[in-house]
């Protein structure tokens, strides 16, 4: 058997941009778990663990990660160093006792496997900061695992567990827990002892209420509850004041509490996929906000608080019911990225125009006519999405766009494209498919764009 041996760096993130074009669509925070000062890599070759034994102790990390095991090489006991042990990605079942003689253990990675238990011994394993069970058949954990007192980290996502350890508040530094994909239909009552959580994931269940008891968990800096049965979000969650992100989408709200605006250390805020159409006045008083995820909530009548949010960067309103943006969003100078596709919008509306910091700007999927000439005081404009409107022409002022690098404009009723294409000299690529656009006009585009992609 071979190993690779690797850095072990554990990043937890709520979103990833998978492309320029979809990056308009979701915009979260990344959040790296820290694990302590970088630990050295002994050895940066791959060698079999019998020969690796003659060097075992001078070993401290050890990645045995999708390697097709079925069992945990007994020889693991010879590597009593090891600080960091990753077993993920296999199909393994039991843990020999062997394991417990790796006392120095800080992170140690079971996730993928097939475990059923894990063995009360855990516990010996002092040193432990980071474990992640992940995607297991557990039904629960060892009552023993409230002795990792050093634990700040426990993963236990994709199994079956509905309770905790009945004195898990003696986990006094663990700062992270992730239970999503449990099945959970309500919130442990003993999760609100662990009063040093600042992360805690419970999405992908079946939880239909949000107690009022979240309010213990004052140190909370990331609640995810997304893709639950969560019809209310009681008055108490004002009392979170350190929470940057609440991501609450999928679920079944109609309304937020007024309270949610004394969250007043919030920057992300995920809402989408819910039937919401109030919002209260005061949830412009979120002055840190800067996400805002508001997609597919198919309001009958639109909340224009959304507008009234000074320091918002990203702003997610996609397939929702709106006729129009409201004048108020001249007011949102610092907005970077506006996703309003899939609305009933018949109107490029100029009030958009004088968002001066604007990146990125999907508005397909609507009932457009015509582009305001005022587009181009849209300079800092990378991305344009356009697409499935009812376009004919396309206003010679979008040549100004200097800094565009994304035109995608398929699906209209364009037949021709402004002279003077070559000033977009930062253009990588224009979509052009299904439009009356004949041979001659995309000869000409080419020529003009020589160093752009043109897809018709």
């Amino acid at each position: 058997m071979r190993l690779n041996l690797s850095y072990i760096i554990i990043i937890f993130c709520l979103y990833g941009i998978t492309s320029a074009q979809e990056k308009i669509y979701s915009e979260s925070l990344e959040i790296q778990i820290k694990t302590g000062k970088p630990l050295p890599l002994n050895t940066k070759s791959n060698a079999s663990v019998d020969e690796l034994k003659k060097d075992a102790s001078r070993i401290t990390r050890l990645n045995l990660s999708n390697s097709n095991l079925y069992d945990i090489p007994l020889q693991i006991a010879s590597f009593t160093n090891l600080e960091i042990l990753d077993l993920s990605g296999n199909k393994i079942s039991s843990i020999p006792s062997e394991l417990w003689n790796l006392k120095n253990l800080k992170i140690l990675n079971l996730s993928n496997n097939k475990f059923k238990t894990i063995p009360k011994e855990i516990s010996v394993l002092k040193n432990l900061e980071i474990i992640d069970l992940s995607n297991n058949l557990l039904d629960e954990l060892p009552e023993e695992t409230v002795y990792l007192r050093k634990l700040n980290t426990l993963k236990l996502s994709g199994n079956n567990i509905t309770e905790l350890p009945e004195n898990v508040h003696l986990l006094k530094f663990l700062k992270h827990l992730n239970m999503s994909d449990n099945n959970l239909i309500s919130i442990p009552d003993r999760l609100f002892k662990i009063k040093s959580l600042e992360i805690l994931i419970l999405n992908h269940n079946q939880i239909t209420e949000l107690p009022v008891k979240i309010q213990s968990l004052k140190a909370l800096k990331i609640l995810n509850l997304n893709e639950n049965k969560i019809s209310k979000i009681p008055k108490s969650i004002s009392n979170l004041t350190l929470l940057r992100s609440l991501d609450i989408g999928s679920n079944n709200l109609s309304t937020l509490p007024p309270e949610i605006s004394g969250l007043r250390s919030l920057m992300y805020l995920k809402l989408d996929n819910n039937s919401i159409s109030y919002i209260h006045p005061s949830f412009s008083n979120l002055k840190k906000l800067q996400t805002l995820d508001f997609n597919f909530n198919k309001s009958i009548s639109f909340p224009e608080e959304i507008f009234l949010l000074p320091n918002l960067i990203t702003l997610n309103i996609r397939g929702n019911k709106l006729k129009q943006i409201p004048y108020a969003i001249v007011n949102m100078s610092s907005l970077v990225n506006l996703d309003a596709g899939m609305n009933e919008l018949n109107q490029f509306s100029s009030e958009i125009c004088s968002l001066a910091k604007l990146m990125n700007l999907n508005l397909s999927n609507n009932r457009l006519g015509a582009i305001p000439q005022d587009v181009s005081n849209l300079q800092q404009l990378q991305v344009l999405n356009l697409e499935n409107n009812v376009l004919s022409y396309i206003p010679y002022e979008i040549t100004y766009l200097k800094n565009l690098q994304y035109l995608i404009l398929n699906n209209n009723r364009i037949s021709k494209l402004p002279p003077d294409l070559d000033r977009l000299s930062n253009l990588k690529l224009i979509q052009l498919r299904f439009n009356p656009v004949n041979d001659t006009e995309k000869k000409k585009i080419k020529q003009l764009l020589r160093q752009t992609k043109f897809v018709y």
